[in-house]
C-alpha cells in the first residue's frame, strides 16, 4: 500500500494527538470528548 503525502501527515498527526493525550493524561473514551477538545484545540 502506498501512501500519499496527505495519508502520511494524517497518520503523523494521529499519533502526535494520541500521544499528546496520553502525556496529559487523558483516556481517550466518551465521557473525556470536551477534555480531549480543550487539550486539541488551539488557544
Amino acid at each position: 500500500m502506498t501512501l500519499n503525502l496527505l495519508q502520511k501527515w494524517e497518520i503523523e498527526h494521529r499519533r502526535k494527538i494520541i500521544g499528546e493525550l496520553e502525556e496529559a493524561g487523558i483516556e481517550i473514551i466518551i465521557e473525556n470528548i470536551p477534555k480531549i477538545i480543550r487539550e486539541t484545540s488551539f488557544e
